[in-house]
C-alpha cells in the first residue's frame, strides 16, 4: 500500500521503490522553493536498466490541492502530448487530501523563460524564439483537446471553469466579484486612478450580459472550447537553456475546460505593458491561430479576437481578487494596470 507524504523530507529510497515499482539503490535530493507546492529534484540510481527517468521532480500537495492535477495526468495517460514532461508516478488520497506527482526533471536542460519576480517587475518579454516556441506548444496542446469527447466526464478537470460553467455558477461568481470590488474600492479606491474605478464598475455590470450573449450559447454544445492550463503565466513554460528547441508546458493544478484565449490572456495581458503587447501580441496570436488551423481546428481570427476580449473582461477581476485576498501591492497593481490597458486597447467595453 502506497504511503502519501506530507513533506519532501519524508522521501526515501523505499518510498520511491513503492511508487515507481523499481528498486532504487541511491537518491540525491535538491529542494525547490516552489510557490504553492512541496517540490524536490531527485537524481536516482536504479538496480537495473529501466525506461524510468533518472532525474525526477517530485511534487507533493496537501488539502486536496493536487487532486485536479492528478486527474488531469490520468486523463492524458494514453495521449501523445510532447509538450508535457513524462510522468513516472502519481496518486491522490481523498481521505487525507494528500497527493504526489513524479515527473521527468528537465531542469538540467530547460529553464523557465522568465521568473515570477520578472513578471511582477514587468520585465517579462523573453526572446522572440522562446515566445514562438511557447505559443507553438500551447497551440498543439489546445488543438489536441479541441471540443474533446471527454468533456464533462471528470468533475472539475473536464468541466467548464467554475466561473461560468452554468447560469447558477455564473451568478455566484458575479456576486463574489461584486463583494471583492466593493472591498477593493474601500481599501484602494483613493490609491488608483479614477478611470480604473470607472472602468471596473462598467465591466462588472456587463458580466451578466456577457454570459447570456457570449457564453451560454457555447455551453450547450461545448463549442469552440478546449482544455486550459488554467494559470498560464509565461513562467509556466520550460525552454532550452542553450540553443533552440521545443517548449514544455507545466503545472496543471488549475486545468479545466475553457475558452482557448483564457491561457493567452494570462500570457500576454496580465504582466505585459502596452508597449510590450504592441511589439509582440498580434504576431504571437496569429502564430497561435495558425498552429490550431494547421491541426484541423475550425477557428478564425475574428473568433479569437472576440474570445480574447471576453476573457479580458473576466480576468480584470482576478487582479482585484489578488488585491483583496492579501497579495502585495507590488504584485496586484502592475497586474491590474496591464489588464486595464489591454481592456482599453482591445475595446472590450
Amino acid at each position: 500500500m502506497t504511503t502519501f507524504l506530507a513533506s519532501t523530507n519524508e522521501i526515501t529510497p523505499a518510498w520511491l521503490e513503492s511508487v515507481l515499482g523499481m528498486r532504487v539503490l541511491d537518491v540525491s535530493m535538491r529542494e525547490n522553493a516552489a510557490f504553492n507546492s512541496a517540490v524536490a529534484h531527485l537524481e536516482l540510481t536504479y538496480s537495473s536498466n529501466t525506461d524510468l527517468p533518472h532525474n525526477i521532480l517530485v511534487k507533493l500537495n496537501r488539502e486536496h490541492e493536487g487532486q485536479n492535477e492528478v486527474q488531469f495526468y490520468r486523463l492524458i495517460k494514453s495521449m501523445e502530448l510532447p509538450m508535457i514532461p513524462r510522468r513516472a508516478a502519481m496518486d491522490y488520497d481523498s481521505q487525507t487530501g494528500l497527493s504526489y506527482l513524479l515527473l521527468e526533471d528537465l531542469s538540467k536542460s530547460h529553464i523557465a523563460p522568465v521568473t515570477r519576480e520578472q513578471l511582477i517587475e514587468l520585465d517579462s518579454a523573453p526572446s522572440v524564439e522562446y515566445l514562438e516556441s511557447m505559443v507553438d506548444a500551447l497551440a498543439h496542446f489546445h488543438a489536441a483537446f479541441w471540443e474533446h469527447p471527454s468533456f464533462g466526464s471528470i468533475p472539475d478537470t473536464t468541466e467548464m471553469r467554475w466561473w461560468y460553467k452554468d447560469a447558477e455558477s455564473h451568478a455566484r461568481h458575479v456576486e463574489r466579484r461584486r463583494g471583492e470590488w466593493t472591498k477593493f474600492v474601500e481599501l484602494f479606491g483613493h490609491d488608483v486612478p479614477a478611470k480604473w474605478i470607472m472602468l471596473g464598475e462598467s465591466a462588472l455590470e456587463a458580466l451578466p450580459k456577457l454570459f447570456e450573449t457570449r457564453i451560454r450559447p457555447r455551453l450547450r454544445q461545448m463549442r469552440g472550447l478546449t482544455m486550459s492550463q488554467g494559470d498560464c503565466y509565461l513562467s509556466q513554460f520550460l525552454v532550452p537553456r542553450v540553443g533552440s528547441g521545443d517548449a514544455y508546458l507545466i503545472d496543471f493544478q488549475d486545468a479545466c475546460v475553457n475558452f482557448p484565449t483564457y491561457d493567452l490572456v494570462y500570457m500576454f495581458a496580465t504582466f505585459w505593458t502596452r508597449e510590450q503587447r504592441g511589439r509582440y501580441e498580434e504576431n504571437l496570436l496569429r502564430r497561435y491561430l495558425n498552429g490550431l488551423q494547421s491541426r484541423g481546428v475550425n477557428y478564425e481570427w475574428e473568433d479569437l479576437c472576440d474570445d480574447y476580449r471576453l476573457c479580458l473582461s473576466y480576468m480584470l477581476f482576478d487582479a482585484v481578487w489578488n488585491a483583496t485576498s492579501g497579495s502585495s501591492r507590488a504584485y496586484w497593481q502592475p497586474k491590474l494596470g496591464c489588464l486595464v490597458a489591454a481592456y482599453q486597447d482591445w475595446g472590450c467595453a
